[in-house]
């Protein structure tokens, strides 16, 4: 059954996919490494690459809210 507890698992690991993505092996080929200011902030790859920056820079928290939801999945089995 879907929970609201599924969900946050789901993001998290969404995430953590997201923050380990290299930028000069795996995006600069795509093109995602920078964004493109010719296409403006609304563009919606540029939007998505700000997302990628965002979450890169933000590693230390996410760290810490994995061990969080590690410790809580060994203790209570959610």
């Amino acid at each position: 059954m879907l929970s609201l507890w599924s969900l946050f698992k789901t993001g998290l690991l969404v995430t953590n996919a997201v923050a380990i993505l290299h930028k000069e092996r795996f995006l600069r080929p795509l093109g995602w490494a920078e964004p493109d200011p010719a296409l403006g902030s609304s563009n919606l790859k540029n939007q998505a690459i700000g997302l990628i920056n965002a979450v890169a820079y933000l590693r230390g928290p996410l760290i810490a809210i994995n061990l969080l939801t590690c410790t809580f999945e060994m203790l209570f089995g959610g």
